[in-house]
């Protein structure tokens, strides 16, 4: 075992005790706020979006918005038509209802995996710990595509440390699925 394995597995353990001492609950709050929050109901708005766009009266919506914003002649208004306005109308309108479904589906779970009884108790401590053993696995893969992306002797030297790795460091930085996400986005 070499000295990358023992900071790994310091690093899960810290991750599994601070997820032993939130909880799921918690985790899932902290994971689903902020940015994090906004990023996902963006995400899901994109996912959503050709479904929601196929319904006749959204569609519907949408034009005739821009038929009202057309006939006035204005140039501003031909210019928010030019922009398709009534479809960015709707997209804020969605990205505003996932945004409070993703609240109440979020303090919904929280509450279910806080309820004070022994066995939800065990429940949220286990989730947690899965949850934020997750999270740390995510971190060392960004950390590692972060110093792949530095390259160079820095890239070297810290795939040499992880050379011979127990728990194959190595291998999981040479297969970085983060690495063909990247590449993906690029073609």
């Amino acid at each position: 075992m070499i000295i990358a394995d023992m900071v790994a597995l310091g690093g899960a353990l810290l991750f599994a005790i601070i997820g032993l001492i939130f909880g799921f609950g918690k985790g899932l709050k902290f994971i689903t706020g902020g940015i994090f929050g906004f990023i996902l109901s963006i995400a899901i708005c994109y996912v959503i979006s050709g479904f929601v766009l196929e319904i006749s009266f959204v569609n519907e919506f949408a034009m005739g918005i821009n038929e009202a914003l057309s006939a006035d002649g204005n140039v501003f208004f031909d210019f928010l038509v030019k922009i398709n306005a009534g479809f960015i109308v709707v997209y804020i309108i969605m990205f505003v209802a996932v945004q409070l479904v993703r609240i109440i589906i979020i303090s919904i779970l929280k509450s279910i995996f806080e309820i004070n009884n022994g066995f939800m108790k065990f429940i949220n401590k286990t989730f947690g710990i899965i949850l934020y053993l997750a999270i740390g696995a995510a971190l060392a893969l960004v950390a590692f595509q972060i110093i792949a992306w530095i390259g160079g002797d820095s890239a070297e030297s810290f795939r040499a440390l992880l050379e011979g790795s127990v728990l194959k460091l190595d291998w999981i930085y040479d297969n970085n699925p983060l690495k063909a996400i990247m590449e993906l986005a690029q073609i």
